[in-house]
């Protein structure tokens, strides 16, 4: 990752935690920490999953078929033969991997719902998100 051009969106006060210091150093720690967290979005994992092409979606991506899986390659839905397409999940991440196949299918997603134990700022519109109950089993 260039130095020049690194995204910051989960280290919010970066500018803050820079201004004093080893300033190269601390600069240096919070863009592999901001690196880290990014190759770890549930979202942009997702999203390089899962593409449309030619009215098929294409789920698969090579970076994540296991060293000697029998399986390789991606699997294709032809869309013009599905007539709903729903999403269900539960657990940490799932919002943002909600958001991603919203954002990947479109209007060929029909709805769906997701359970996950806080509401975060994941702005869904076919899916709806319930809060599960905390400490529960």
């Amino acid at each position: 990752m260039s130095r020049g051009c690194v995204m910051r969106v989960r280290i919010q006060n970066f500018e803050t935690l820079v201004s004093h210091g080893n300033i190269d150093g601390r600069k240096a720690v919070l863009e592999i920490l901001e690196a880290g967290l990014t190759a770890a979005d549930p979202y942009e994992n997702t999203r390089k999953l899962l593409r449309i092409e030619n009215e098929n979606l294409v789920v698969g991506h090579t970076a994540y078929e296991p060293v000697g899986s029998p399986r390789t390659g991606d699997e294709v839905y032809d869309l013009s033969k599905i007539g709903n397409i729903y999403v269900f999940g539960a657990g940490k991440g799932c919002q943002r991997v909600a958001k991603a196949i919203e954002d990947v299918l479109g209007d060929a997603l029909t709805g769906g719902h997701v359970i996950d134990k806080k509401s975060h700022d994941v702005i869904l519109k076919r899916v709806e998100v319930f809060r599960g109950a905390s400490g529960a089993r």
